[in-house]
């Protein structure tokens, strides 16, 4: 339960206690114009999301978020977010609305190598909703880890 009240000390938690008065906002909305931009060669992290779950997650991990990428190929069906984790610049984008499966990793990882060109890093974080089965035990909140090898996909064992 949250916070660590049972049933039976609820209540009396709650007697006498009140609520933090409610703060404003003080953030700024910014615009396009108004966040810092990097150069394409400048991002080392790609971070691709299979839904838009994981994406907004995804987005609200960056310590800072960066303008729009600079020169991306009008061939490219991606749509990206940068910003920063810790000292590295990140790419994030999402397969495409409806579309999953390797195909459509493939398709966005190579459109993300096109177009930022120094990633040393490439991740597929998510809810790993596939994964689970008879053969594997994995549960919420368990991290799964693939290695491809050899031109296997780098099932679990």
């Amino acid at each position: 339960m949250k916070r660590g009240f049972t049933p039976g000390n609820r209540q009396d938690a709650a007697k006498g206690t009140t609520k933090r008065p409610r703060t404003r906002s003080t953030a700024r909305i910014c615009s396009e114009e108004d966040l810092p931009r990097k150069r394409n060669d400048e991002y080392t992290v790609g971070w691709i999301c299979a839904i838009v779950t994981e994406y907004v997650a995804a987005q609200a991990v960056l310590d800072k978020l960066h303008g729009r990428p600079e020169g991306v190929s009008p061939a490219s069906q991606s749509d990206f977010t940068l910003g920063r984790i810790g000292e590295h610049n990140v790419v994030i984008a999402s397969l495409p609305f409806g579309e999953y499966g390797t195909a459509s990793a493939a398709t966005v990882a190579t459109d993300m190598s096109h177009n930022f060109p120094n990633i040393k890093a490439r991740l597929m974080v998510g809810i790993g909703g596939g994964a689970p089965s008879n053969k594997h035990d994995i549960r919420l909140g368990d991290v799964v880890v693939s290695a491809p090898c050899n031109g296997h996909s780098g099932i679990m064992q």
